[in-house]
Parts: structure tokens; sequence; C-alpha cells
């Protein structure tokens, strides 16, 4: 790019403001002088107006007096009286000669009778006008009129005095006396125009023709014959004055008398302005260069402080301050220097402090690979100083395989000018570490890349842990076994893979006879023991090639490929019987179990993994229901149950979109007051085809299938949706118990969040809802059910443990989980006042819960007994018949409107 000097600028710039400055000065001070000029010729033009007016009229006015002695004469008189024409023209010839008479271009005498004695001058030798012929013509007396004749083709303009010629003696009129001027070529009038005018060139001239000219130079009238239009008879040009004068004499027509006269009055304006133009330009450069020399001096100076305080700043830490000259704009130029370099050296400080404190690798490197910027954790990775690594290229610092894919990715960032991301594992020396990289090309002022940049973070630990949380979806944590979703997915890939239509595969569904007995009686841990154990032997007893997993808390199922026949099957599940009846030991104690196997075969029984593992449960239940301890195939008999399940799992798909299920709700009644604070949502099917179907029959088809999760959500909006409606009519406190299942809980999706949002949008608390569960999911050792308890009492929502009595639970659960309700099962309830054993558990069980903190809820109240001693046990809360079956939220609201409440002391 060209530069230029600063002080060139400066001078260039005081040049032309100080020359538009004089030629503003100077052009309205001319322009006032031509204004002024312009009106001293207007003033010029009257004034010669005025003069030629008096010139025309004592030219002609002479011309009148001698007419009139002529005819005043003897001599005219005795001519005309004698008709003596010769003495009349001898006098009149005499006066034309004479130098009185020379402006008189033709005398007609006329007498009475009409005849005429022509006398012309010199100017009229060879021009045989019928001046007689034209003195017939009528004109009036003692005025100079107009006439126009033609001769030979041209016209001819006179002027004409015609003057009655009066007999003295006897005062009569004898004659008249014609006296003719000739306008065209009158050399002493257009002469004497010319000398009053003092013109270049002058011309007379009638509407018609130009009459008379005459011109100095060649070409000069040629202005005068051009059709002009002059306002106010002047028109002014660079050189020349064109004017235009207009006279008659008399009774004549208007003759119009053009001039041109040189400008000299403009022209020597001009020169004196120019000449003072010249001189103020010239003034101008001359001051213009002074002052450009006195700034130039000032201001190098100033820059010169100024550049060299730039140029010798430190490459590192504070800059100097600025010390300035003489002048305050160069003061702040150099103070916002410095400034400015404070600014970039703390960004540079900020920039350096996250790149060198950075847990992640940043780096940048030229299109040639060449590192340009490396933090220290990028250097440490490869023991080396960033100082080290700067101005390397990465074949300097990586493996070749790591190399190829880094230039790969490179290449595709400077081709589509797009970032790019993407995980690399690097050796060091702490072992393998996984990098996520993200890179992005810099672009210059074009949008052409000119650099990469980089930031690579160490995600080995994420890598751990998705590989530990997708193999806790998989498998199962205590015994190390796939679970139902990877079992699942096993299944199906080898049945795609299956290919000869001469060889087996089996399913074997096993569950473990009286083990939840067992669980309940000896405790978990010796539960994990059989659960283990079992687990073992199962492997034990299939071939390499089966998959063995653990798809519930006493089940597992096998899957067995590439039978040859089916008595294969016969042998392994003879052998897993016989292997499983077998005593677990536990100290010195030996535990007996044994095991129901249910076996399904493909593609005689299913083609699908779900139905084989639908129908060898099947199988299984069968065996538990012959006696247990037996293996049982799935047979035709079977098919029908089977099928059932697999029909109405898929009605149970469009249920919920066909408005086929509904909520129902069970008052709770508070058996302090009787009132109503609390209701439980129970799900209903309304099949179209099929009516009411239980929940105890479609419930565990959803667990199966996994329906559960999105019925569930439904079930829990349409709680949150009454129980808000229900806050506003009935009781601000009011909430609705929810079941969640075994499934949801166990579900690893994000509904928890879910619900909580949609009680925020609802404006609704936590403590809202209540989520019931089973008393079975405290003792599981799944880590997820764990959080989702304890995500639940973070939300403020409470928890109640159904159906207590039922199963074995630790104390220390209750409180460890934060659990706010126990809800006693209907079978402790349902003989209650019959049952000694069963009244003083329930008992038992309400003093625990209120030791505990616990709030307790009798299910199942039928009577009035049992009311009477639950209440006089001090349980809290009871639902049952005895107060309303569920029912829709139309008839609860009903319900609880109509509902007179009457508390007795120890009935209802």
């Amino acid at each position: 790019m060209k530069t230029t000097r600063f002080s060139t600028v400066i001078l260039s710039l005081v040049l032309a403001l100080l020359t538009i400055a004089s030629t503003i000065l100077l052009i309205p001070a001319f322009n006032g002088a031509e204004e002024a000029l312009q009106h001293e010729i207007k003033l010029a033009y009257e004034r010669d107006q005025r003069a030629l007016n008096s010139l025309i009229k004592a030219q002609f006015k002479n011309i009148e007096q001698i007419s009139q002695e002529l005819s005043n004469t003897y001599e005219v008189h005795q001519g005309l009286n004698k008709n003596d024409p010769d003495n009349i023209s001898q006098v009149v010839q005499k006066l034309l000669s004479d130098v009185s008479g020379q402006h008189i271009d033709a005398i007609v005498v006329e007498d009475i009778d009409g005849s005429s004695i022509v006398t012309t001058n010199a100017s009229m030798l060879n021009l045989k006008l019928p001046l007689a012929k034209l003195s017939k013509n009528y004109s009036p007396l003692s005025t100079w009129t107009s006439t126009q004749t033609e001769f030979e083709g041209r016209r001819f303009n006179l002027l004409r005095l015609t003057l009655p010629v009066v007999d003295e003696q006897f005062g009569q009129v004898i004659g008249k006396l014609h006296t003719y001027v000739l306008l065209n070529n009158n050399y002493w009038i257009i002469n004497q125009f010319q000398e009053l005018f003092g013109s270049l060139a002058i011309s007379l001239s009638n509407s018609e023709d130009i009459l008379d000219s005459m011109e100095s130079q060649p070409g000069q009238l040629q202005r005068l014959r051009s059709p002009i239009s002059m306002e106010s008879g002047v028109l002014t040009t660079e050189n020349n004055i064109l004017r235009e004068h207009y006279l008659h004499i008399g009774s004549s027509n208007v003759y119009a008398v053009r001039s041109l006269l040189p400008n000299r009055a403009s022209l020597a304006l001009q020169d004196a302005y120019t000449d003072n133009l010249y001189f103020a330009t010239t003034l101008v450069v001359m001051l213009s260069i002074a002052t450009m020399l006195i700034l130039r001096y000032l201001i190098t100076s100033s820059l010169h402080q100024l550049t060299s305080y730039a140029e010798h700043i430190p490459e590192s830490g504070a800059p100097p301050p600025y010390i300035g000259g003489r002048f305050n704009e160069f003061i702040r130029v150099g103070h916002a220097i410095e400034k400015m370099l404070l600014r970039i050296r703390e960004h540079d400080k900020q920039l350096s402090s996250i790149v060198d404190n950075s847990p992640d690798l940043i780096f940048i490197k030229d299109t040639e690979h060449r590192y340009h910027l490396v933090s220290k954790q990028m250097a440490k990775l490869v023991n080396l100083n960033p100082e080290q690594m700067v101005g390397g290229l990465d074949s300097d610092f990586w493996n070749s395989e790591q190399i190829a894919k880094v230039r790969q990715w490179d290449q595709q960032i400077l081709s589509n000018l797009l970032p790019v991301q993407y995980e690399i594992p690097i050796n060091t020396e702490k072992g393998s570490r996984t990098f996520l990289v993200s890179k992005f090309p810099i672009l210059d002022d074009h949008d052409q890349p000119y650099a990469i940049g980089g930031i690579a973070t160490d995600i080995t630990k994420e890598k751990e842990s998705e590989a530990l949380i997708w193999r806790q979806a998989n498998f199962d944590a205590l015994t190390g076994l796939p679970n139902r979703r990877m079992f699942l997915d096993r299944v199906e890939q080898d049945i795609e893979k299956a290919q000869n239509p001469d060889l087996l595969s089996a399913v074997l569904y096993i569950n473990l006879d009286h083990f939840k007995e067992i669980n309940d009686s000896k405790g978990r841990d010796t539960g994990d023991l059989l659960i283990k154990g079992s687990a073992k032997r199962i492997q034990h007893c299939m071939l390499n090639s089966s998959s063995v997993a653990r798809i519930g808390g006493d089940e597992f199922a096998v899957f067995l490929n590439n039978l040859k026949h089916i008595n294969s099957v016969e042998e392994i599940t003879k052998n897993l019987l016989s292997e499983m009846a077998k005593p677990f030991k536990q100290g010195k104690e030996e535990i007996y179990l044994s095991s129901s196997i249910g076996v399904a075969f493909y593609p005689g029984d299913a083609n699908t993994a779900e139905t084989l593992i639908q129908c060898a449960n099947q199988a299984m239940y069968t065996a538990k229901e012959q006696g247990r301890n037996r293996r049982n195939y799935f047979t035709p008999a079977m098919q029908d149950s089977v099928q059932n399940k697999i029909a109405l799992a898929n009605d149970l798909r469009t249920a919920l979109a066909d408005n086929q299920l509904t909520v129902f709700y069970q008052p709770i009644v508070s058996l302090i007051d009787n009132s109503v604070h609390k209701a439980e949502a129970l799900l209903r099917w309304q099949h179209p085809s099929r009516g009411f179907i239980s929940p105890a029959v479609f419930i565990p088809v959803a667990e199966e299938n996994g329906l559960i999760i999105d019925i569930g959500n439904w079930v829990f909006r349409q709680a949150a949706w009454q129980v808000k409606s229900w806050r506003e009519s009935f009781q601000s406190d009011f909430q609705i118990s929810v079941n969640k299942s075994p499934a949801q809980f166990r579900y690893e999706g994000n509904c928890m969040y879910e619900w909580f949002d949609f009680l925020h949008q609802q404006g609704l608390p936590g403590n809202a809802i209540v989520v019931e569960m089973t008393e079975g999911l405290l003792m599981d050792s799944n880590p997820i059910i764990s959080s989702k308890l304890f995500l639940l009492s973070d939300a403020g929502m409470e928890v109640a443990l159904d159906d207590f009595g039922t199963g074995y639970s630790s104390l220390a659960y209750l409180k460890k989980f934060d659990i706010d309700y126990l809800k006693i099962d209907q079978s402790f309830v349902k003989n209650l006042e019959n049952d000694a054993d069963g009244a003083a558990l329930c008992e038992s069980i309400i003093m625990m819960a209120h030791k505990l903190g616990i709030q307790v809820i009798a299910e199942g109240v039928e009577t009035t007994q049992q009311y009477d001693l639950l209440r006089a046990w001090g349980c809290d809360y009871a639902q049952g018949f005895l107060f309303s079956k569920p029912i829709p939220a139309g008839e609860f609201e009903t319900w609880v409107t109509e509902r007179t409440v009457e508390v007795s002391p120890l009935s209802i």
C-alpha cells in the first residue's frame, strides 16, 4: 500500500483551504464589480440614446430649416407663378450643391396642377427613383414621414418632409416642396452614429432590412445581423457590448441602430482581478509553505516522540508511562496507546491464565500443521514444556496412527471451514486416555483459513462412567449377568442370524421356588448369596454358547442356540434341576432351594424373543402349578394364555389413545375427625369388547411390555390435574396417592423429572402427590431405585409403603428412605375382630410406625368394628368399602359434598 508523509498531507490541505478561502473572498468582489460595471454600461446606453436623439433632431431640424427657406425664396415663387421649371431647378440645384444642402438627397417642387420638378443630389445620380410619383402620395405637411420605393428589384427607404409653398403677395398656396433623405447607404448618417458611439461596427435597419452599416474589421457586422434577444437594449459579452438604439424623426417609422462596442471595462476588470488572484495565490502558497514548515517541525517532533515510545515498548510486562510533548492531542494519543497496551497485556494475562490453568489441552497450529500456541497441559502430555512444542509439527510428538487421524480431520476443517469434534485415544505414562477434540478454523479478513484452533478434553472418566452406566443398564449388579433388556437383545440377534432350519433354539425360564419366603425370613444378605450361587450353578450347567441372564428378583433365563435335538434340552434341564436341588451352605447352615423351569422353542413355539420368553414363562408357571422342582415344555394348550397376553398387550397399546383408561378415586378417611383429605388414584380399563378388565390382569402385562411407563405417567398427570381442582374445591392440603410399580422405579429414563416439572407447571407443591410403592422394593439392591427414592424426598413428594406386613422390611430402610406412610395390607385388616394374632400385629405396626414418625393407613376397612379398633389403636387413616368403593372423579366430588361428618368417640 502506497504511503504519504503526514506533512505533505498537511501542506496540501493548507494550500487547498487558503486557495479556496482567497477565491471565496475574490469572487464576491469580482461579482460586485461586474454588477457595477453592468450598471454603468446601462447608464452609458441611456446617455448615448439621448445623445442620438439630440443629434438626429438637430441634423433634421437643420434640413427642415433649409427646406423652409427654399420654399420661401422668390425664385421658387416666380418659377411656380410663371411656370418656369428651369428657374426652379437652377435654384434647387444651387442649394443642393451648396454645403448647406449636402445632407439632402433630392427635392421635388410640385405646382398647384401637380406638375413636378425633381432635382437630385449627387448621391442619387445613378438612382432613378420615382420621386415624382412618390410626391403625389399624401403625406402630412411640415413633418417627416417614412416612405419606401423599389428600383431594379431593390427596396429603398427615404424620409420625406413636405412643405407648402405660399405666395407672400396673395397668401395662397401655389405648390409643395418635398425634401427627401435617402436612408440606404447614407454615409453621413451612419458615420455620425459611429463617431457618436465609437463603435467597432454599426448598422441602421428597419423591421425588414439593414439600410446601412459600417465595420472597422471584416466579420464584425455579422454579430449585428444575427437575431439576438437583448434585454433593455444591451447585451454584454466577454469582449464586446452589443447595443440597440431606436430613433424616429417626426412622424416617421422607428428605426433600429445596432452598435458593437469593445468591452474594455470588463476586460480591464478581469485583468485586474486576475492579477490580484495570481498575487493572492502566490501569497497563499508562500504562507502555506511557511505554515507547513512550522507545522512540520512541531508535528514531526511530537510524532517522533510518539513513534519512539511505541517502538521501544517492551514485549512483556506493563508499558512505561507516556511522557507527552507540547501538544495535548499527541499526549492523548500517547496515553491512549498506553491504556490500550495495558488492556492488551491484561487480556494476554487472562488468556495465558486460561490457557495455562485450563485442565483441557489448548493449541493453535498453522495450515502446515506447525504449532504456534500450546497449553501447559498439552505439553505435559508429551513430557515437554510449551516452548519446546511451539514450532514443532504433529509428526514430532504423535505416533503415525494418531497423525493419520489428526491430518484427516485437519484437512476436513480446511476444506469445509466448519468446526469438527472427534474422540482420540492417547497413550500416556498413566495409561491410555481418551480425549474429546474440538477443532475449528481461524479465518483471516478474506474468510480464508490461516490456522486451526483446538481444545482437547480428557473424557476418560466420562467414558468409563458411560461404560459403567451401560453395564448397569444391561447387566445385573448382583450376579454380573445380562439383565432382561440385554437378554432380549441377544436373543433377537441370534434369531436373526439363525439360518439352518434343522437346528433348534430354546429359551429356559427359571424361577427359584420359595425364594421369597426364604429371603423374608433369612434376610437380604442370605437372599443375595442364594441368587449369586444360583447364577453360578446355572452357568455351570449351560453350554459355552448359551446366554444366561437374570431377568427378575428370583428369575433367570437361558438361551440355547444351535441345538440338534430336543434331547440336549432334556439333559441340560435335568442337570440343572439336580444342581439347584443341592443345598446352599451359609456358614454351618444348609439352605435347600429348588427351581421350576419353563422351556419354549424357536421357531416351533414363537418367532420373536419377547414371545419366546412369554411362552417359556407360561410353561414355568405351569411347572409351579404342578408341584415345582420340575421342567415343563410350552404346549399348544398354553398357547391360548400366551396369545391372550399378547392380544391384551396390543389392546393396551391403543387404550390410552382411545380413552379406554380412566382413573377412579377411593377416599382415605382421617380416623381423628372422620374428614377426607386424601384419596388413592386407581386405574380402570373399560375395554370396548371385553368389558371391564381388572388391574390385576393388565398391570403385569403392562409391566412386562414396558407400557407401564407411559400409563404411569398418564395416571400421574390425571391425578395432578384432579388434586389441583380439589385443593381449590375442598381443602388446600388435599393429597392424591398414585401407585408406582417396581418397573417404573427400575426404569432409567427421566420421567421423575418430568413429574416434578409438571407439578411446577400446575403450581402444585411436591406434597400434593403421594407415591405408593411395594414393600419389596426397599430391599432391592438396584441403585436406580435408591436414587429415585431420594429424588422424591428432595422434591417434597411423600412416599407410602403399600401392602406393609406381607414381606420383610428392615426398619433401617424405613428411616433411610424417609418413608411417610405405612399402608397395612387388607389381609391383616380383614379378620381383625376375630383374629387375636392379626390384631396384635396391626397394633404393633401402628405403634412401631409412630415411634419412627411414620403415619399409618389401614386398607380394606369394611366394618365399623374394624374402624373402631383401628381408631382406638391410634391408626391415622383408613380406606375401604366401609366408606366408599373406588368411584369416578365426578361421583367422588358428590360423595364428599353430600357426606355428613358425624364422629363418635369409637364408632363411625
